[in-house]
């Protein structure tokens, strides 16, 4: 086990932000605002029952509710927010290099910063958590469900503190990191409750808002909301696979860390190759795990869960082509090496386009159990045929768009893969526009013409296959060819300049 009181980097963080004077100030501001909203309590209690105050009052009316749903917001974005702050900061102020260049592990350093940089965050905040739990107490909340409660913030907050670091590390400015926070802030919550809300046939996704997961442990129950959700047709409470999604997930991130904590900017992957390939395979085993099909039987289309199946699988492929993408010298080196007969096409260093490739068969076998899995449905099924178009097609798309960014990064552009996501995203923009603007409005069902040739939107179609869709993938496949042979040039016109200096040498 490591000793946290004996690391370097908590040491130095403790020291940095745990001085006295910064203590008394937030401790004493936290405490403040508990006894103002304790006020603040009392006077709504008095008017709202004036004579008969019921014993105990319902959760939502407790003084610990009210503290709780400030901590909940303020405990994980305020960690979020430091390590979003952290290497990015230290990169700026040129002191990056010294930390991880001394003889600390990447395992330490990681727990020095993901403990050490939010200690302020974890002092005001516990202040405030044990003026709630004696409220509690008081108001006869249930302790287990209280301790349930503070054990799943605790893990919101090492989650949130793990992306903010990892975003740290790849961002190169610290305003760029603030950006992010605030992306951050409005997109993450809307997309849990949108997930939760919309009763998708896979309910174990929504298990990432933890909120319905622990309504159970104070004894209320909304018939709207899943108390629990299938994994492999085994029912679980949601609790628990809050609990999963989150150390799951918080597991890749930490891989992600300790690959690139010790490395310079410009060495930075997060995942090798055949790890991307882990986490699209851990993606489908659990959307496949999650798939309700006595929903897809009772209440949704299976053409409902195609889409969400679909949706995510894209966004797999993304992933997979993001961290694959090759920097300017690696890939050069690699393309000298495969013309040499020295290294395969299918190398740490090289084109990301066949890995993409072979996260789509992961997602053809997801997309075929779950088929499999809803065949006994009252829904009509979608063939195989039909999924494989459907998987070819976000396919061809995301290999188009990943193929980009690795033609930017082959280009004398700053911040290619920043720059190159810009112009991907207003071609997007552009085209849902022109789509809007000069397509047709009368076409019975199907997506628009120009969304299906130039965006992957035809594979929602309700599982049919589109004339223009099919357009559509030859010409993406014809500019994925376009993309090669400028990628190729650019890697042969380095080792043809090589060769021409030598001979005039």
């Amino acid at each position: 086990m490591v000793n946290l009181a004996k690391n370097p980097e908590f040491v130095r963080h403790v020291r940095a932000e745990m001085r006295a004077p910064r203590m008394l100030l937030s401790g004493g501001l936290a405490l403040l605002i508990c006894f103002l909203m304790q006020q603040g309590h009392s006077q709504w209690v008095a008017a709202v029952y004036p004579t008969n105050r019921p014993d105990p009052l319902p959760v939502a009316q407790t003084l610990y509710f009210w503290i709780l749903c400030v901590i909940a917001v303020t405990l994980p974005l305020w960690c979020l927010s430091s390590c979003l702050q952290a290497i990015a900061a230290e990169r700026q102020m040129k002191t990056y290099d010294f930390v991880r260049t001394t003889r600390l592990t990447a395992l330490e350093l990681l727990l020095g910063y993901i403990f050490g940089t939010p200690i302020m965050a974890y002092y005001t905040v516990g202040l405030a958590a044990v003026v709630a739990f004696c409220a509690g107490l008081k108001e006869h909340v249930p302790v287990s469900a209280m301790l349930v409660t503070y054990l799943m913030l605790l893990v919101l907050a090492i989650f949130t503190s793990l992306l903010g670091l990892l975003i740290s590390l790849v961002v190169e400015k610290p305003r760029a990191a603030g950006l992010l926070f605030v992306l951050l802030f409005f997109c993450w919550p809307m997309g849990a409750l949108a997930v939760a809300a919309g009763k998708s046939p896979f309910p174990g996704i929504s298990a990432l808002g933890v909120i319905t997961g622990l309504l159970p442990f104070y004894g209320t129950h909304d018939p709207s909301l899943p108390s629990s959700a299938p994994f492999f047709g085994i029912q679980v409470p949601l609790i628990l696979v809050s609990l999963f999604l989150y150390v799951t997930l918080g597991a890749w991130i930490v891989m992600a860390l300790l690959n690139n904590l010790k490395k310079e900017r410009e060495e930075i992957r997060l995942f090798t190759n055949r790890q991307a390939l882990a986490f699209s395979v851990y993606m489908n085993v659990l959307l496949v795990g999650f798939f309700d099909t006595t929903a897809v039987r009772a209440r949704f289309l299976f053409e409902e869960a195609v889409g969400v199946f679909l949706a995510l699988n894209l966004m797999a492929f993304y992933v997979t082509g993001l961290v694959t993408l090759t920097s300017a010298e690696r890939l050069k080196s690699w393309y000298r090496e495969y013309k040499a007969g020295r290294q395969g096409y299918l190398s740490n260093n090289g084109l990301p386009w066949p890995w993409i490739f072979i996260a789509g068969f992961i997602a053809y076998d997801g997309f075929a159990a779950i088929t499999l899995l809803a065949s006994n449905s009252r829904s009509p099924n979608i063939g195989f045929g039909t999924a494989a178009f459907a998987t070819l097609l976000l396919l061809v798309f995301a290999i188009r768009d990943i193929l980009f960014l690795q033609w930017c990064m082959l280009t004398r552009m700053k911040n290619p893969v920043s720059k190159g996501v810009g112009l991907l995203f207003l071609y997007y923009i552009a085209v849902v526009l022109l789509s809007s603007v000069f397509g047709r409005h009368d076409y019975g069902g199907k997506v628009p013409a120009g969304l299906a040739i130039f965006t992957p939107a035809a594979v929602f179609n309700q599982g049919k296959i589109q004339g223009d869709a099919v357009f559509g993938l030859v010409l993406q496949s014809l500019v994925i060819l376009v993309l090669l042979v400028l990628i190729n040039e650019r890697l042969a016109s380095r080792p043809k300049a090589m060769a021409a200096a030598a001979a005039s040498s």
